[in-house]
């Protein structure tokens, strides 16, 4: 009986620690240039990094936009994950890389759930107005010759800088939720 008390008070003192951890979310930006564009990817995470931890990044994000600003034009904005369920299993945005394709230029989005499966990770292009072009295998309002240009140009994907979205850069703009 003695033993028994003493595991019930062990266990309620870990689920009493586990609750007291930081379960707020924060606000992360990683920016980037794609073109004339200034893109800023902002994403509403967990702060699940690990100080002192050779490769940092936050992976606990149920939110994730782009903002795209250019030169003369209204910054416009995105929802990285408007195409996703809204489950425990939807992808983020993990890596970005500009695509320059016949004097335009495109974002190509690399998202991941983070498991190993043959649908844990799909791409996604983005033109600079902020409209979805592609989305994992379905095109969309692009025109046949656009989306031949588009997968001419990415054949060279491999040849272009990958930008890591690691969403360790506090974003004091939009503070805490």
């Amino acid at each position: 009986m003695k033993m028994k008390q003493i595991l019930m008070a062990a266990l309620a003192c870990y689920c009493a620690a586990a609750m007291a951890g930081d379960d707020t979310l924060y606000w992360f930006k990683n920016e980037t240039a794609c073109g004339p564009a200034k893109v800023t990817i902002r994403s509403h995470c967990l702060k699940t990094y690990r100080e002192g931890a050779a490769r940092q990044r936050n992976n606990g994000c149920p939110a994730q936009e782009v903002l795209i600003a250019q030169p003369g034009k209204k910054p416009v904005k995105q929802d990285l994950l408007k195409f996703e369920p809204l489950d425990d299993d939807f992808h983020m945005a993990e890596s970005m890389q500009c695509l320059p394709v016949s004097g335009r230029h495109y974002l190509v989005f690399n998202l991941s759930t983070g498991g190993s499966c043959d649908t844990c990770a799909v791409s996604g292009v983005m033109s600079l107005d902020g409209r979805w072009r592609n989305y994992g295998e379905r095109w969309m309002a692009t025109s046949k010759a656009e989306q031949q240009a588009i997968e001419r140009a990415a054949k060279g994907l491999r040849d272009l800088p990958e930008y890591e979205i690691l969403n360790v850069v506090p974003d004091d703009e939009r503070g805490r939720k």
